[in-house]
């Protein structure tokens, strides 16, 4: 048995048909098709799919029950060599008992889920084109003349796409409707982000109705993750973000990252607990947030991402004080204010802590703010001249490169992080 799996588009179900007339000759007694309709409101049930492959094996007396029919399937497949597609499940529920069991047939399934709940299986995730086959997929639907005349405009068009197979299938189609227009037109068109959803349509295909097929399957709380996960600047964001923008627990909001990389609508990245869009799903999620998502929604969430931000470069750029954390100097004609006592090691920002940030780093592209919000701090110190590193505003032999600041002059003003 093999699962071959990946995010929409990606053409599982044109593997899957390929592999199977290509081993066909292995597969004397039969080849076999089954649409599960997994994306489908109403998936086709297992006990209904099961009644159209006993027909299909020649069975005239099919048993009512679904396990009858599950066992009476193994039994004629036990002796045969049959090749199963089973294509768009929806989940591993409605795969078992469509499985032939022992015997030297094949069962092929494709989903845009990984079904990890299914032992014993070679599983195939799809990946992305590489340009060169993106623009080679393109020369198959319009020919080889056009893109030649036009090859720099075909690979930027693959690059616009995304090099998902889908949506340059589509632009393809659309080129190939219309044989007198240029591609660098429809390059030019698709470089304008608010519009490269609507643009990438051809008669029935459309890339929005495909992202939209797996989006209306997630419940409403992975629904606001994904959508709201696109307002991260960067290009990546952390689990912390995804709570923070979708105003839920750091837990839960992990919980449904992982599922929306199960149904392959994110990518995880191999190492560190992050996650990313492909380029067209983060621009159906942005256009799904503009439409679900009020503008007071949208606003408190950049704010909630941009105060968790400013807190915790504060409290990092705290520690390069110099006097931080020191004991207060006695006086003995008036008491002044001390600094605040040195953080416990459990609310100090460790290594690395910038990476976790709503933004990826220190700098975040954060649009401004009106008056009254979070808003990046400028302070102005006097220089002592002694050698501390740069970024703590003193201005030190060290600082910037250049000869240091007579002491009882002013250092110029430094402005924290996340302005």
């Amino acid at each position: 048995m093999a699962v071959v799996c990946g995010q929409p588009g990606l053409g599982k179900t044109a593997f899957a048909v390929h592999a199977a007339h290509a081993l066909a000759p292995h597969f004397p007694d039969g080849q076999f098709h089954l649409d599960l309709r997994g994306m489908d409101l109403q998936p086709t049930p297992p006990r209904d799919a099961l009644a159209r492959l006993l027909r299909a094996l020649g069975a005239t007396d099919v048993p009512a029950g679904t396990d009858d029919r599950s066992g009476l399937l193994r039994s004629l497949l036990r002796d045969r060599r049959v090749l199963l597609v089973l294509d768009n499940a929806a989940d591993e529920d409605q795969v078992r008992p469509l499985l032939p069991g022992e015997g030297a047939s094949l069962t092929l399934v494709t989903s845009r889920h990984a079904l990890a709940g299914l032992e014993a299986v070679h599983r195939t995730e799809l990946g992305l084109l590489r340009r060169e086959e993106a623009v080679e997929l393109l020369t198959r639907i319009i020919g080889l003349h056009r893109v030649t005349q036009e090859a720099q405009a075909a690979r930027d068009l693959a690059d616009l796409c995304g090099h998902l197979p889908l949506a340059v299938r589509i632009a393809g189609q659309r080129l190939a409707s219309r044989p007198t227009e240029h591609i660098a037109k429809l390059a030019t068109q698709l470089a304008e982000q608010g519009s490269r959803l609507d643009t990438l349509k051809a008669g029935s295909l459309e890339i929005r109705a495909a992202f939209a097929l797996s989006y209306r399957q997630l419940s409403p709380q992975a629904q606001t993750v994904f959508r709201r996960s696109c307002l991260a600047h960067g290009p990546d964001f952390s689990p912390q973000t995804a709570a923070l923008l979708a105003d839920l627990p750091t837990r839960k909001a992990a919980g449904y990252a992982e599922d929306l990389v199960d149904a392959g609508l994110l990518q995880s990245h191999p190492t560190a607990d992050r996650y990313r869009y492909h380029d067209l799903l983060r621009l159906f999620a942005a256009a799904q947030s503009a439409e679900e998502d009020g503008p007071e929604e949208i606003t408190a969430a950049e704010d909630r991402a941009a105060r968790w931000t400013l807190r915790r470069a504060t409290a990092a750029a705290l520690h390069f004080e110099a006097e931080y954390g020191r004991p207060p100097t006695r006086v003995t004609r008036k008491a002044t204010p001390t600094r605040p006592p040195r953080r416990s090691a459990a609310t100090v920002p460790g290594p690395g802590w910038w990476r976790n940030g709503p933004s990826g780093s220190v700098p975040c592209a954060t649009p401004s703010r009106p008056a009254g919000t979070a808003r990046s701090s400028t302070r102005r110190r006097r220089c002592t001249g002694s050698p501390t590193p740069p970024w703590t505003g003193r201005c030190g032999p060290r600082c910037s490169g250049g000869p240091p600041t007579p002491p009882g002059r002013w250092a110029a003003p430094v402005r924290w992080p996340c302005s």
